[in-house]
């Protein structure tokens, strides 16, 4: 049982896949991926360049240590930011026709009659949209560690970025292959997969900073501020919500570090005065994304088990 649930073990059988292997193959060998990959390191590098010529051309601004760091900083925020909405972007796209495409081609059945488990093909559909944007993530380290030069990012910050990115490609990855098997267009699948996306990387943000920046801020240093246990109950609620959202939570961590200089915890005081101590939003950011996976993932495995009608 323990090799079973060996993660090296599941890691090599997603690659023995032949839904990994054929798809894979497929998407490397043609123009597509390398397109889409020059693309998107181009586009990284563009901005880059353009942060850089901001920089030099601002008269206001000098080659002292804060200043490198603040650009140093900028440069890191905005190549997260762009690598987060990118992966908005593409997930969608590569997963929403995972299985409604397979329904269109009219080749489902033909690919449930093979020995290939349920599992096994949700988890060959999901592993090949993860890989490639896994690939992605990971080519633009060279383009990221030149904050390293400049100053004001460490290892462990990009280190926690990278896993930031990846888990939430996982959970992206993992809605667009539910919604594509809940599905029967991949046109359908792929509006549904935007539409989650969308909601949950720009609206819920919104919404988070409009009810934590005004209406929370007032309730707890307002006259009519709750006793400590409705307040820590508050506070746990909102934070929860903050952890649970890959953007609030990687804001929220970034500005904990620049203000607190821990990637770890954070205090907040209660309207008595008396501490509270929180972890980072990303600590519970990143194994919720990857529990929350496991449960898409199950469910639509589920979903092509059953028989259809």
């Amino acid at each position: 049982m323990a090799a079973r649930l060996n993660p090296m073990n599941l890691f090599r059988r997603t690659l023995a896949n032949p839904i990994v292997v054929k798809e894979l193959r497929g998407r490397m060998r043609g123009n597509r991926g390398v397109v889409i990959l020059s693309v998107y390191l181009t586009a990284l590098t563009m901005v880059i360049l353009f942060l850089y010529a901001t920089f030099i051309g601002s008269g206001d601004v000098g080659f002292n240590v804060a200043d490198r760091q603040s650009f140093g900083k900028a440069v890191f925020a905005v190549t997260f930011g762009l690598q987060l909405f990118l992966i908005a972007i593409l997930t969608p796209a590569m997963t929403a026709g995972s299985i409604a495409g397979e329904r269109e081609r009219q080749t489902y059945d033909l690919l449930r009659t093979t020995t290939l488990s349920a599992r096994s093909i949700v988890l060959g559909k999901l592993g090949t949209a993860v890989a490639f944007v896994g690939l992605l993530i990971l080519a633009t380290l060279p383009l990221q560690s030149v904050v390293f030069f400049i100053g004001g990012v460490s290892p462990i910050e990009l280190f926690v970025s990278v896993i930031i990115l990846l888990v939430t490609a996982l959970l992206f990855s993992a809605f667009g292959v539910l919604l594509s098997c809940l599905t029967k267009r991949v046109i359908s699948a792929t509006i549904l997969s935007y539409a989650v996306i969308m909601f949950i990387i720009v609206i819920l943000p919104i919404m988070i900073l409009i009810g934590v920046g005004s209406g929370t801020a007032a309730f707890f240093s307002g006259v009519n501020a709750p006793p400590d246990g409705i307040a820590i109950l508050l506070l746990y609620a909102f934070w929860a919500l903050i952890a649970t959202n890959p953007a609030a939570a990687s804001v929220t961590s970034e500005l904990i570090l620049i203000e607190e200089q821990s990637l770890w915890w954070t205090t907040f005081d209660l309207p008595s005065g008396a501490p509270v101590g929180l972890p980072s939003p990303w600590l519970i950011y990143v194994p919720f994304a990857i529990l929350l996976s496991t449960i898409l993932i199950v469910i639509a495995t589920n979903l092509v088990r059953r028989k259809e009608r």
